[in-house]
């Protein structure tokens, strides 16, 4: 398995965002732009995307932040896919939902999420999870 390696400081952070509410990708997207974050976001709308974007992109993104809940092939299912690849299965994964259920945590871990983070809600705890992404 390779390890990822820390980028360059002026390097921007390549993230692949799966989310199927356009409302959220663009509440995300102007959390990102309004930190002046140094981070490049791909969308796609759904779990195949990310699958088809990974199989078909010359530069594969540092990071993936995949929504649970998408119609079509969710979040867990498309983790799966990427754990089971190997050109893929080093990229850190990190789970989005709005559920703070128990067994929808546990399903994402099982599944070697490397993290699950419930959707910040206001755009002040947006702003703090796009920060500490770029940190």
């Amino acid at each position: 398995m390779t390890v990822p390696q820390p980028l360059p400081n002026d390097e921007p952070i390549h993230v692949l965002y799966a989310e199927d509410q356009e409302a959220d990708a663009l509440f995300m997207e102007q959390a990102f732009l309004t930190a002046r974050a140094k981070i490049v976001l791909h969308f796609v709308r759904d779990g195949q995307g990310v699958i088809d974007y990974l199989s078909n992109e010359l530069r594969q993104p540092d990071l993936i932040f995949l929504d649970i809940n998408m119609l079509g092939k969710g979040g867990p299912q498309t983790l799966e896919e990427i754990r089971a690849e190997p050109a893929f299965a080093h990229i850190p994964v990190i789970m989005l939902s709005g559920s703070a259920l128990d067994r929808d945590i546990e399903s994402c871990y099982l599944r070697h999420a490397n993290a699950y983070v419930q959707k910040p809600l206001t755009f002040p705890e947006m702003l703090a999870f796009v920060q500490a992404i770029e940190n």
